[in-house]
């Protein structure tokens, strides 16, 4: 899943939230297994990647 309109470069949405400063997340698995388990805590744990403007990262759902 990416944020843009599917078979579209999403280019322009990456450029979008980067002047934004808002921070988007892509193609996160297993989101199923956090519905019903109540209130969390989303932490992201991004790579340092020297002069890069986005990472792969280790996202954690921390429960209540």
């Amino acid at each position: 899943m990416s944020p843009g309109i599917p078979k579209i470069t999403n280019k322009e949405v990456h450029h979008i939230c980067g002047e934004l400063s808002f921070t988007h997340y892509e193609n996160m698995i297993n989101l199923d297994q956090l519905i019903g388990r109540g209130r969390f805590r989303f932490i992201a744990l991004p790579l340092k990647i020297k002069g890069g403007t986005g990472s792969p990262v280790r996202a954690v759902a921390v429960f209540e």
